[in-house]
């Protein structure tokens, strides 16, 4: 029953895929095709030796100096997609009607969505590969002076994190039951990560306690670092601890930049295939109310934001007043029963906790 089921999913998105794989490929082949690759500098105070002494990135190779090669271009396609077709694949549950109807499907709701999971993520990365591979032989058939074989792990980091994206994006999409919470979901919890990690430092640095690196709880941020190494890597750049007597600088990876995306990838993945058993068909178009969704992440950010912008008493009421807000959209109504004052209440002295430790 999977396998059939596995093929009726995969056919009715075909046009889907081809749409992506073309979208993908044509615009990085027009990039890759008309970029220029480097460029003659030829200075009359500076050489090769003394770029790389100086401590620049080893970019040169004589007189010529590469351009980047854009391969920030596919990775940012490959991150749209991964926030994309999420929305695609699950937004059936948002819906009565098709909810009713795959939910009464003679198949386990974990094999339901384990298939919708493995078509999302076809139709992700057979574009990104088709693209990736397209945009790589335009660049190997020009005139390069690249060190190509960086292309490799760049191919395999990018599906890392687009593995990353992808199971935070579909998790917090699909714990909605309106299209419009999904992608609110989405945000919420694209950014909870770089604000908690914010906090953290900040908290850290008051009490003299460990460094730490915010940037490593955001997946985007980690995706972006390594992009920007492996950027670096194919315009020549050598890794740390075998740069050149020469000298110069030398490119490294964050062990944490991979560590906090693979804990991510695995919770996104494991609660998107355990949590759906719980759902309902009859709360497709009503409010969203997993415990996963609005219930936590108001009050969360409510104290996330007074803990790192709340200043002065104003600043901590509008807050609390966006949180009002956050929760009308949340209920669909003006009126509340009080445990959702309280829910926005302990966000706010939560917060203005947090600000005076900081503060």
């Amino acid at each position: 029953m999977i396998g059939r089921y596995f093929r009726y999913e995969l056919k009715k998105n075909l046009k889907t895929l081809g749409l992506l794989t073309a979208i993908c490929t044509i615009i990085y082949v027009v990039v890759t095709s008309t970029a220029a690759l480097f460029y003659d500098y030829s200075p009359t105070w500076i050489d090769y030796g003394t770029a790389a002494g100086s401590g620049a990135p080893n970019y040169f190779v004589g007189n010529v100096r590469n351009n980047s090669p854009q391969i920030s271009i596919i990775y940012l396609l490959l991150g749209a997609m991964c926030f994309v077709v999420p929305a695609l694949m699950y937004s059936f549950k948002m819906n009565r009607r098709s909810a009713d109807a795959f939910y009464s499907l003679p198949i386990r709701r974990e094999k339901l969505y384990l298939v919708k999971t493995l078509v999302g993520l076809i139709l992700v990365f057979v574009p990104y590969t088709v693209a990736y591979v397209a945009g790589l032989l335009c660049i190997a058939f020009r005139e390069n002076y690249y060190n190509l074989i960086w292309y490799l792990p760049g191919y395999f980091g990018g599906v890392f994190y687009g593995l990353c994206l992808y199971g935070i994006a579909a998790f917090s999409f699909a714990r909605a039951n309106r299209v419009a919470d999904g992608v609110i979901f989405i945000i919420f919890y694209a950014l909870v990560g770089l604000m908690g990690g914010e906090v953290l430092r900040q908290i850290s640095y008051e009490l003299n306690m460990f460094d730490v690196n915010e940037s490593v709880f955001f997946p985007v941020f980690c995706f972006s670092d390594f992009a920007g190494n492996i950027d670096q890597l194919i315009r020549g750049a050598y890794l740390a601890g075998k740069v050149p007597p020469g000298g110069g600088t030398g490119v490294s990876f964050n062990f944490f930049e991979f560590f906090f995306p693979l804990l991510y990838t695995v919770a996104g993945f494991a609660l998107l295939l355990l949590l759906p058993r719980f759902d309902k068909g009859e709360d497709a178009e009503q409010y969203s109310d997993s415990w996963f969704g609005y219930r936590v992440m108001i009050p969360l950010y409510t104290a996330l934001f007074i803990a790192l912008y709340g200043v002065d008493i104003l600043t901590i009421i509008l807050f609390t007043v966006a949180a009002i807000v956050m929760t009308i959209i949340y209920r669909r109504k003006a009126l509340f029963s009080w445990q959702y004052w309280v829910m926005i209440a302990v966000g706010a002295l939560g917060g203005i906790v947090l600000n005076l430790i900081i503060f």
